[in-house]
C-alpha cells in the first residue's frame, strides 16, 4: 500500500492502492539510521561443508562399536523370540549389559563426531578470527 502524490495535482492523494511499478518521488531527505554495522564473513561453500561434516576417525569408530552391538545383539534377540515349543528364552543379564553398553557408546561417538571434527574447528577459528578483528561499530547510515 503506498501513498503518492500525482505530479499534475499536488493537492490529491492516492490512498489504499498498491502499485506494482517504482514509483519516484524525487527528492525526499530521509533520516539516518543508526545501527551496529560489521562486515559479513563470506562463508565458501567448501567451509559450510567443512562445518558439516563429522570427524572421521570418531564416526568410524562409533560405525564400527555400533556393528559390534548389532551383531552380537541381534543372534540373542532372535533366540529370544524364538518361541518353538511355546517357551521363550530370556536375555541374560550379562548379554543385556553388554549389548545395550556397546550400542549407546556408538552412538554417542557419532554425535560426538560432529562436534570434534578438525576441519569444522579450523574453520570456526577462522570466522571467530574474522569477527574478533572486524569488530561492529555504531554508525549512522543514510
Amino acid at each position: 500500500m503506498g501513498r503518492h502524490m500525482p505530479e499534475g495535482n499536488q493537492n490529491q492523494l492516492i490512498e489504499n492502492r498498491q502499485f506494482d511499478k517504482t514509483l519516484t518521488i524525487g527528492d525526499v531527505s530521509t533520516p539516518p539510521s543508526q545501527g551496529l554495522f560489521q562486515p559479513s564473513y563470506a562463508l565458501s561453500e567448501a567451509d559450510y561443508l567443512r562445518l558439516k561434516q563429522p570427524s572421521r576417525i570418531l564416526a568410524g569408530v562409533g560405525g564400527v562399536v555400533l556393528s559390534f552391538s548389532l551383531t552380537y545383539s541381534l543372534p540373542k534377540i532372535v533366540t529370544s523370540l524364538n518361541t518353538s515349543g511355546g517357551k521363550s528364552v530370556p536375555i541374560e543379564g550379562p548379554d543385556l549389559w553388554i549389548s545395550s553398553i556397546s550400542f549407546t557408546l556408538g552412538l554417542g561417538l557419532i554425535v560426538v563426531s560432529y562436534f570434534f571434527s578438525g576441519e569444522r574447528r579450523r574453520v570456526m577459528k577462522k570466522i571467530k578470527k574474522h569477527f574478533q578483528e572486524n569488530p561492529g561499530e555504531l554508525e549512522y547510515r543514510v
